[in-house]
This record gives structure tokens, sequence and C-alpha cells, in this order.
């Protein structure tokens, strides 16, 4: 998984002490790249857009709410996508440490699988 950015979203400045403590146990690369956002919905909205993200098929409503509509149409289409490709090629979202990982990033490189297949 490539980490592009992580934004937190939350309805208050209370928010800030948690993502605080996240930082804290995040490497340097991961730790620029968490961005968080506070205030109002159109406020938060506003900064997503900011970074270019389209805020239209957002799960959170104005009144604070999540709606999860559009996360179970696609829970729906990944199971039904799993049940007819039950016997064809397995696509890895996560590699496990005897899979080798072929790129030419240091995670890439450094992964256990990868290192173990070069000796």
């Amino acid at each position: 998984v490539d980490l592009q950015a992580l934004h937190f979203c939350g309805g208050t400045n209370s928010s800030r002490f948690y993502v605080a403590a996240q930082k804290l146990f995040m490497d340097t690369f991961t730790r620029f790249r968490l961005q968080e956002h506070s205030g109002t919905y159109e406020e938060i909205n506003f900064a997503l857009q900011t970074f270019g993200i389209n805020t239209d098929d957002s799960p959170m409503k104005p009144d604070g709410t999540l709606d999860n509509t559009f996360y179970n149409k696609w829970l729906d289409a990944q199971k039904q996508y799993e049940e007819n490709n039950f016997n064809s090629q397995v696509t890895i979202l996560v590699p496990q440490r005897f899979d080798v990982l072929f790129g030419k990033s240091k995670q890439c490189t450094q992964h256990p699988g990868t290192r173990r297949c070069q000796l």
C-alpha cells in the first residue's frame, strides 16, 4: 500500500490530543503525511477540498453522523467479486512475511520475503 496522505477529520479541537498521540508512534515519513482537520462540517469540507479531495461522496453528513451507503455497496461488490473469482489468480492486498515484492523502493527491497529470496 502506497500511503500518500492520511486525513483525520474531527468536529472539535479535542481530537487534536488523539492525533498528537498517534503522531508519537509514527515514523517521520508518515507523520508528515498526516493532516488533521477540525471545525464545522463546511470548514472540514473546505479543508479537504484544498487538498483536491472530492467531498461529494464523503460519508460524513452535515449533522455529524456517518452515511455508510457507499461503503456497503463497495462491500457487496467485493463479496460478489470474491465469490465469482474464487479459483482464479489471487490478488494480495497485504503482503505477508514470505511474499516476494518486486519494486525499487526501500519497503520492497527490505521486505523479509524479498530478502529471503535474495539469499
